[in-house]
């Protein structure tokens, strides 16, 4: 048969504790929600961004180079967009966070 018994009293440390967690779950909804605004009006400009440098044309005619020079800069051109895809997203996390949960 088990038997409960009361533990030891809490101590100052342990109210502060309770007191902090009570505090976080209270906010829990609005912090969620202004960290989810940010996001979204970053990836929000991003895609903006996005946009407007696509719109902006340079030379579109790469026919003219040589097959080994075209996939040399087609292999450039991707590196270009996945290290701006990479440094999109680490200046968002700077600027709003790092999404994170928070234990309970």
């Amino acid at each position: 048969m088990i038997r409960l018994r009361p533990g030891p009293p809490a101590t100052t440390t342990d109210l502060r504790r309770a007191q902090q967690l009570s505090g976080l779950l209270r906010g829990e909804l609005d912090r969620v929600r202004g960290a989810a605004l940010a996001w979204r009006n970053g990836l929000g400009g991003l895609l903006v961004a996005l946009l407007g440098f696509g719109l902006v044309r340079g030379r579109t005619d790469v026919t003219t180079l040589r097959p080994g020079w075209a996939a040399a800069v087609g292999l450039l051109l991707l590196g270009a967009v996945v290290v701006g895809a990479v440094g999109a997203m680490a200046l968002l996390r700077a600027a709003h966070g790092r999404l994170t949960v928070t234990p309970v």
